[in-house]
């Protein structure tokens, strides 16, 4: 046998003693991302003001004397009282699922609520006034987080309408985004 022909054969044989081919010895794939936590319809159209909240996803700033309205992504607007730039103090917190805009014009705030447009009115820490949904102005949103690429637990709509998403540890994730 040629020297050539040993080396390859040597290097064929440590090939096949490194496979392995049963199945029990394959290990499940945990990685860190996010899964759906479902809920009714009626989840989505509930408006409600309340406590403050810690900013995570900060998006959209409107002001409007006195206040600051900031939009946090996914879940409503931060209420923020500014009459004293100097300590602008955290008043409340508007929750609108799936929220990602806000306008604000005279005394009404504009906002969105997954796919429709809802008005309101902003009282106080305890109290506003839904004044009007326009079902279905806005295409269906995507109802992934905002700005998010991993893995996560695939969507099952049998199981109701995914109103947040929580990180987790998911087990041989299928479904990504890139």
């Amino acid at each position: 046998m040629k020297k050539q022909d040993l080396v390859l054969l040597i290097f064929i044989l440590s090939g096949i003693s490194a496979c392995t081919f049963s199945d029990t010895d394959q290990k499940d794939v945990i990685v860190s991302g996010i899964k759906p936590v479902y809920g009714n319809d009626s989840y989505l159209s509930n408006i409600e003001v309340g406590d403050t909240i810690e900013m995570k996803s900060p998006g959209k700033i409107v002001y409007k004397a006195p206040y600051l309205f900031v939009n946090e992504i996914d879940k409503g607007i931060h209420v923020i009282n500014n009459s004293i730039p100097q300590n602008p103090i955290k008043e409340s917190f508007i929750h609108i699922p799936f929220n990602k805009d806000l306008a604000v014009q005279g005394n009404i705030i504009y906002a969105d609520n997954n796919n429709d447009l809802i008005s309101l009115i902003y009282y106080s820490k305890d109290s506003i006034k839904l004044i009007d949904r326009e079902e279905n102005t806005f295409d269906k949103l995507p109802v992934f987080p905002a700005d998010y690429f991993g893995y996560f637990e695939c969507i099952d709509e049998s199981k109701g309408t995914v109103i947040r998403w929580e990180e987790t540890e998911l087990i041989n994730p299928e479904c990504k985004i890139n």
